[in-house]
């Protein structure tokens, strides 16, 4: 796999998946939402549970045992499924015909 871009240059979206995910462990909270700014591909990698539960243990871990964690745990995934069921309500209302849905019929005639 060629990291090196046309100019010479090495490009972070073309690392491999286990160094990229390394290298965002690395990053402070702050820098990993900077770094999710950047663009889709990075967002999704910089949203992921194992990099923000490091940080979430080492700030409130002292504070929150392991019944409050598992609670947070459960809650991101409520959350996760949630939104998922909510777009696939929003696919199924419009159909496999997408915005056309109401008015295929009548460009046929």
């Amino acid at each position: 796999m060629n990291v090196i871009g046309p100019r010479g240059s090495i490009s972070l979206l073309n690392l491999p998946e286990p160094i990229l995910e390394r290298i965002l462990k690395l990053l402070s909270p702050q820098e990993l939402v900077g770094m999710s700014e950047v663009c889709t591909c990075l967002r999704d990698n910089c949203r992921s549970d194992s990099l923000w539960e490091v940080h979430i243990k080492q700030k409130w871990g002292g504070v929150i045992g392991d019944v409050a964690f598992k609670e947070w745990q459960w809650h991101i995934t409520a959350v996760k499924e949630k939104e998922l069921n909510q777009l696939n309500k929003e696919i199924n209302q419009k159909g496999s015909l997408g915005p056309f849905n109401g008015t295929w019929p009548m460009l046929y005639l």
